[in-house]
């Protein structure tokens, strides 16, 4: 299928996804590229310290130490409201909204 077809007709009437196949899988991008969405933030802090000291020419003494802390704040919606491959949402229903947030710390 022409890929403008497509564009032009990525909602139907009622604005979900426009049906072009028999099989409800094959999503129109048009449609998914517009009503899905996957956001990711991510910060990120890391170092490291070295020290050494040298006691004779061929004798030293080192000491190593580093940080890494990250944190991730993402939402996305995989299904959005009105994809022709799923069933339709109940009343009052909008969409599959999934926020998420991780925060670690290594050492």
């Amino acid at each position: 299928m022409p890929l403008d077809v497509l564009k032009a007709n990525a909602f139907d009437a009622n604005g979900n996804e426009f049906v072009y196949s028999r099989f409800r899988n094959r999503t129109n991008p048009y449609f998914t590229l517009s009503e899905q969405f996957n956001n990711v933030n991510r910060d990120r802090t890391f170092g490291n310290v070295a020290i050494k000291y040298n006691f004779l020419p061929w004798l030293f003494v080192q000491g190593r130490i580093g940080q890494d802390y990250w944190s991730r704040a993402q939402d996305y919606n995989n299904f959005p409201t009105g994809q022709a491959s799923r069933p339709p949402a109940p009343a009052g229903f909008q969409m599959e909204f999934i926020p998420k947030n991780q925060s670690d710390s290594e050492k």
